[in-house]
């Protein structure tokens, strides 16, 4: 069996914090004069092993397909976590969850945190975002350094949020991606001759699975059942032993929502291409979590940290930059896009910036190996994990304390684990733990601790009503 690999030091971690606007230690792949656009896209709760340029065999995800066709595919991309709060906090910092923060409800982004948009912002950039889920709210603090932050919620859903609720079941109903559509469209009339760092995040693929019939139907056409498949967060019919023949339709629906969500995000980067002709474009597609089927025993997500719910797409497309249909099989990290995207645009990163420039490998050249920290601690959850290519340690602690090791080459599905008895599990566990240290020095020295969000008693019984804030914790399975 193969032992876990010594990780490397998190080399910048106790570097002395520097100014996003330094000039660049390298120079960057374009010239200051012709910044590329830079697009960065997020869809909830995708996993990329149901897309077509992961080898997923329906027909799912056409155009993104002919983008990763026409750029890098990144292999083995992990989240921080398995929800989208910490994972979109890490996205936009480049730091792991323990230390930016946002790691549970009730608080939002210190503003002393350096995020990806005010960092291009000093560059130049015109920075624009445009969400579906309540978690991006402003509330959270991820709107920090963005000239335009819009929601593309339901007016109702809207309303809910802005009053202080989540919007809970009326957010997992909404559907998004139209309204998103026509909002960027709106922008992109209004545009400037900045580049432009547009980010775009598409939550129609966050359950509940509701897409329009069309786009089901090319992955389940003779379904008959009658089974309710709305709010599957507490829906009793959506459970481990329900029929396979519904458990299949289900599946099917979350398939419908990709493609429905593909054919958006097509309509999105048609219009940006129709408007903005004056520049180059970098774009990024990603996700922040993943989705579970009961691979172990749950649904949905925010439960564990297996690969089902922390592995995401990460697509780079560059015509003329980037190599076509290039395939990085390094495990690469959520925390990793912002320092690249930086590089990109000419900006030096941040010495106490975790994540890494992945430019080198996306044009040929290799990097060391770099382990991924994952950490699930909302929810009264302390579950912590580690992960390197070949294998992963995952640690609850708490009321369950066990920790278990998995060959991940053997047993790509994370069903058979090793328990404490192995050296290789003990190791791991030591440099789990070690990577913790880490990040607990690094959030003392930078003394940006999350802020308290203002919740009224109302939210707060709401969010506790739709499992969003403390008393739902996970059991190791």
């Amino acid at each position: 069996m193969p032992p876990v690999s010594s990780s490397r030091a998190l080399a910048f971690a106790l570097c002395a914090l520097a100014a996003c606007s330094k000039p660049p230690a390298q120079r960057a792949p374009v010239e200051t004069g012709s910044l590329p656009d830079i697009v960065l896209v997020t869809i909830d709760s995708l996993r990329p092993d149901h897309l077509g340029c992961y080898g997923y065999p329906a027909p799912t995800s056409y155009n993104i397909d002919t983008l990763a066709a026409a750029g890098v595919r990144c292999e083995l991309a992990l989240s921080t976590t398995s929800w989208t709060l910490p994972s979109h906090a890490a996205l936009f910092t480049g730091l792991y969850d323990s230390t930016h923060g946002l790691v549970t409800n009730g608080l939002r982004l210190s503003p002393k945190l350096e995020t990806l948009a005010e960092c291009l912002k000093e560059r130049g950039y015109r920075t624009a975002g445009f969400f579906g889920g309540p978690y991006l709210h402003p509330a959270y603090g991820l709107a920090q350094g963005f000239d335009t932050w819009e929601s593309c919620m339901s007016p109702a859903t809207e309303e809910l949020v802005v009053k202080g609720d989540l919007g809970g079941e009326a957010a997992h109903e909404d559907v998004t991606g139209p309204r998103t559509v026509k909002a960027v469209e709106r922008f992109l009339e209004k545009s400037d001759n900045r580049p432009l760092f547009l980010f775009v995040h598409l939550f129609d693929v966050h359950y509940d699975y509701n897409p329009p019939r069309e786009d089901v139907l090319p992955f389940d056409r003779d379904y008959t059942g009658d089974t309710n498949f709305s709010h599957l967060d507490s829906n009793p019919s959506i459970a481990k032993d329900m029929p396979a023949r519904d458990r299949q339709h289900l599946v099917a629906l979350y398939d419908g929502e990709i493609h429905f969500t593909d054919r958006n995000l097509a309509q999105i980067l048609s219009n940006l291409s129709a408007q903005r002709t004056d520049r180059g474009r970098l774009l990024v597609i990603t996700g922040d979590h993943g989705e579970e089927f009961f691979e172990h025993g749950n649904k949905g997500h925010q439960s564990s940290l297996y690969d089902e719910l922390v592995r995401i797409p990460l697509i780079f497309n560059w015509p003329g930059h980037l190599q076509k249909d290039t395939l990085i099989r390094d495990q690469v990290r959520i925390i990793d896009i912002m320092p690249t995207l930086l590089a990109v645009a000419g900006v030096e990163q941040p010495p106490r910036m975790q994540g890494r420039n992945l430019w080198p490998l996306l044009t040929g050249k290799p990097l060391p190996e770099a382990p991924a920290l994952l950490e699930l601690l909302v929810d009264q959850n302390d579950v912590r994990g580690v992960r390197y290519p070949e294998s992963k340690i995952i640690s609850w602690r708490g009321k369950y304390d066990q920790t278990f090791g998995f060959h991940l080459v053997r047993d790509r599905g994370e069903g058979r684990t090793f328990d404490l008895s192995q050296d290789w599990v003990v190791k791991g566990k030591q440099e789990l733990q070690r990577l913790v240290d880490e990040n607990a020095a690094l959030r003392k020295e930078l003394r940006a601790e999350p802020e308290p969000l203002d919740l009224s008693p109302e939210l707060d019984w709401r969010l506790h009503q739709y499992g969003y804030t403390e008393g739902k914790e996970s059991k190791p399975k």
